[in-house]
């Protein structure tokens, strides 16, 4: 059976216990203005919760298809990812890998 990127990008995250809460977010910080600068396919940063996510090149590897995830680039995309994957502990996992910080306010 051959393995998908998300497959084995789920199996490090259960490996590494981000699905149990414990990954951390870096502390660093930015505002809306700097998500909104990387608003491109190979330059994708996404906010989700008020997190702040780097999804660059991992628009591919999406199952969904890269157009889930380019739609996402530069913006506040909480209320997209909450309505495709609201309590999905894969999805989860999968964007906690991403995780550069948090957004300013």
């Amino acid at each position: 059976m051959k393995r998908t990127f998300a497959a084995l990008a789920l199996a490090g995250a259960l490996a590494l216990g981000a699905c149990s809460g414990s990954a951390e977010v870096p502390e660093e910080t930015f505002s809306m203005e700097e998500v909104a600068a990387h608003a491109a396919p190979g330059d994708c940063w996404t906010v989700v919760e008020g997190i702040v996510y780097d999804l660059s090149g991992y628009n591919t590897a999406h199952p969904g298809g890269a157009g889930r995830i380019e739609a996402m680039c530069g913006i506040d995309a909480t209320e997209d990812f909450s309505s495709f994957h609201d309590g999905s502990r894969r999805a989860e996992a999968i964007l906690a890998e991403h995780a550069i910080g948090h957004l300013e306010g």
